[in-house]
């Protein structure tokens, strides 16, 4: 039986770092991309959340951030995964994000390096956070 491909839906308000994650993804052959949303409100309103595996998700954005998107998405649909997407290196993040439900957490300059590994951890069930985001 073949494996299937993981769904994903990306989430980020810059739209050229959606496009070029977007890209990547496009590019392996495991991943299916569901859906590119701007912003927390409209990822909410995804008709396809149910057949979703990932989102990743940016924490920053206007409207609705990704902390509060994500507590409110697993709050329905508790068997999504999701990967924040991130500009912040503070080590107070994690905690938080860890809270908040988040399984794992990429800084978006090693977006690049790192995406295929955090969602082979993530959906093998493993946390998956830079080494560096712990104290």
């Amino acid at each position: 039986m073949p494996k299937s491909k993981i769904n994903i839906i990306v989430v980020d308000d810059n739209q050229a770092f959606l496009q070029s994650v977007g890209f990547l993804l496009m590019k392996n052959n495991n991943y299916t991309i569901i859906k590119m949303e701007a912003n927390g409100e409209q990822v909410l309103k995804n008709k396809n959340l149910n057949k979703t595996d990932i989102i990743l998700m940016d924490i920053e954005m206007p409207k609705l951030d990704g902390i509060e998107t994500t507590k409110r998405l697993l709050k329905n649909i508790s068997t999504i995964k999701i990967i924040a997407l991130t500009n912040h290196f503070e080590k107070a993040y994690t905690p938080k994000l860890i809270n908040a439900g988040f399984m794992g957490c990429i800084y978006k300059k090693n977006t690049f390096d790192q995406i295929d590994d955090a969602i082979q951890a993530v959906m093998k069930g493993y946390l998956y956070f830079p080494e560096e985001s712990f104290c």
